[in-house]
């Protein structure tokens, strides 16, 4: 963990923890990504600088709002790997989901770079990938 950490700062890039690891490391980073399990047993926004959380649906945007949380990863938006017992949302139930949200929602599931302009077309702030980041 410590040496991604400081591999980001010296980089300029900010490190997010999954709340699945300690609360130790979320303070330590700059911030955590809550789990949908997690955002659902929330009771307040953890204090740190950066909290953003996993959704699968417009009931978890809505509680990610009500939160605080900074920004919000709605998916899966197309089939993955990661999650094959998931159905993907597709691009309509997409755009439909994070209409009425004032959090920033980025696009997740099945996505590489050239989904970016449909994602930007049905109102996503970005889009964020696993397998496609690196290549």
């Amino acid at each position: 963990f410590y040496r991604v950490r400081e591999r980001c700062r010296a980089h300029g890039a900010r490190l997010l923890v999954s709340s699945r690891h300690p609360p130790s490391y979320w303070r330590a980073a700059d911030g955590v990504h809550l789990t949908a399990a997690d955002l659902a047993a929330a009771r307040t926004r953890p204090p740190l600088p950066l909290v953003a959380a996993s959704c699968h649906d417009s009931s978890e945007l809505e509680r990610a709002g009500a939160l605080g949380c900074d920004f919000a990863v709605l998916g899966p938006v197309r089939a993955t790997p990661s999650h094959p017992q998931q159905p993907p949302l597709g691009w309509q139930r997409f755009a439909q989901q994070i209409a009425l949200t004032p959090v920033p929602v980025y696009a997740l599931g099945g996505l590489q770079p050239a989904h970016l302009p449909q994602a930007a077309a049905c109102g996503a702030h970005g889009i964020a990938m696993l397998r496609h980041a690196w290549r």
